[in-house]
């Protein structure tokens, strides 16, 4: 059976490889402090000193311990030579498997660091069902798990025992709320959660849910609030179980995702319909909040286009004011012109008034 992966090619690299290390990186990584010197002045032999360096300078940049060849990290061990014995030649024989552990026992007293006990993985194995709890995604308990041994100061094991931890804790986790959901969910409630998976009129009511808003037309927010009509019962029945069930929000997210990536025949075809009820009950939950969201995100939109074509019928009331305003003004100039030339007679001033206002517009 092929195992849990977790971690992509360059993040397991980056946990588990030989570091490549930049000549800035070398110079922080191979520093030596007081107690390092007094252990290699103890030592005679140049090689198993070098490698001391080598091991300390690994576990600083990734936390783990390597065997490897001289040959295999040359440029590191040729910064070694220069900066702490530039008159030593390059190594021809490796160390003995017996000193490089000897080496490695120094800095995991240096360090306080353990090895790896079947009491330790024990407890590594508790620790990944809390972390299952909290979130299901696999790479969120490995992080956790790695955080866990660093803060016991243990050694971190291989990844394939991580692999294997994390794969029974997932199952363990999703096993746990099977069997509790079957209690903690009524047979009405149940009943209600597998009916969104049978066929009404040839239209799923699942995949009528799973659609989104694509705009903010009217139109389109009454078929959200159709939607939230829909399943506000069941989103107020589901609160309860959801708590009974001690889901984190992470994790009804998580289960709710499941429950959009499956298809509705996957989702009937589950042989455990508890699990497929699980992630419907999850669905449900975020579903509703995630629907009241978008009616809150469309009733904002709504009243600023509401409130942006007032401001646009606001402006054009003014500039039409102003526009009558302006032509009235100029009306009553001429008039008061025509009252006070003097070549006008008297007689004519109504005529000419007239011309500018006429009688009747």
């Amino acid at each position: 059976m092929a195992r849990l992966s977790i971690l992509s090619n360059d993040e397991l690299k980056a946990l588990y490889d030989l570091p490549m290390l930049s000549y800035e990186e070398r110079g922080n990584l191979f520093e030596l402090d007081n107690e390092d010197r007094a252990y290699i002045d103890s030592v005679n032999s140049i090689p198993q000193k070098i490698n001391y360096i080598l091991q300390l300078g690994y576990y600083r940049a990734v936390s783990y311990f390597f065997r490897f060849t001289f040959q295999q990290v040359k440029d590191d061990v040729n910064f070694i030579l220069q900066h702490y014995f530039p008159m030593s030649p390059f190594p021809k024989k490796d160390t003995s498997k017996h000193i490089h552990y000897k080496n490695r026992y120094q800095i995991c007293q240096k360090y306080a660091l353990k090895e790896v006990t079947p009491t330790f993985l024990l407890q590594l194995e508790k620790e990944a069902r809390r972390l299952t709890t909290i979130h299901m995604l696999p790479k969120f308990v490995l992080t956790g798990l790695l955080t866990f041994c660093q803060q016991n100061f243990f050694i971190k094991p291989a990844y394939s025992t991580f692999q294997e931890i994390v794969s029974r804790a997932l199952k363990f986790e999703k096993s746990r709320l099977s069997n509790k959901l079957y209690s903690a969910v009524d047979k009405s409630l149940r009943d209600k959660l597998d009916k969104l998976l049978k066929k009404d009129d040839y239209i799923y009511s699942l995949t009528l849910l799973k659609k989104e808003q694509l705009n903010f037309s009217t139109t389109e927010i009454k078929r959200t609030i159709d939607k939230q009509k829909s399943i506000a019962i069941l989103y107020i029945e589901s609160k309860q179980p959801v708590k009974t069930l001690g889901i984190s929000e992470q994790n009804i997210i998580y289960y709710s995702e499941l429950a959009q990536f499956y298809t509705i025949q996957k989702l009937r075809a589950f042989r455990s319909k508890n699990q497929a009820r699980l992630y419907l009950l999850c669905y449900v939950n975020h579903r509703l909040r995630k629907i009241n969201d978008q009616l809150i995100a469309s009733f904002i939109q709504k009243m600023l286009t509401y409130q942006k074509q007032g401001d646009e019928y606001q402006q054009k009331q003014i500039e039409a004011v102003e526009a009558t305003d302006k032509k009235l003004r100029n009306r009553a100039h001429k008039i008061i012109l025509i009252n006070v030339n003097d070549k006008i007679p008297d007689s004519q001033v109504r005529e000419k008034a007239f011309e500018i206002v006429p009688k009747v517009e």
